[in-house]
């Protein structure tokens, strides 16, 4: 099983939002934000954007090197982002605890929570 804080990539074009999620993990002392470029155990993806098609395009490109959590408010996306490899779809309006599972349970050899 892996130890230590789950390192979560978080992505998203909207600053407020992206500020928002990372208050929101940094009230898990077992969770750690880190900046693009670090190593991340996990993505998590914001998939609300007008341009779904480049939403999807931007989880694919990820699920190949790190696993892959997509948040957004539309289930209309849900399929499509777990058929580019999403490990997983969050609803933006979902419990904290759902949110903080999810990306747990995204981590192969993590225990879940």
């Amino acid at each position: 099983m892996t130890s230590g804080p789950l390192r979560v990539l978080v992505l998203d074009a909207d600053p407020r939002v992206r500020d928002g999620l990372l208050r929101l993990l940094e009230t898990d002392p077992g969770v750690t934000a880190v900046p693009p470029g670090a190593h991340a155990d996990v993505a998590l993806v914001d998939v609300d954007r007008p341009d779904r098609s480049a939403a999807v395009g931007r989880v694919r490109r990820l699920a190949g090197r790190v696993p892959v959590v997509a948040l957004g408010l539309d289930g209309a996306v849900r399929a499509a982002t777990l058929a580019a490899g999403a490990r997983a779809f969050v609803e933006k309006d979902g419990a904290t605890d759902d949110l903080l599972t999810a990306l747990s349970a995204a981590v192969p050899g993590r225990s879940p929570r």
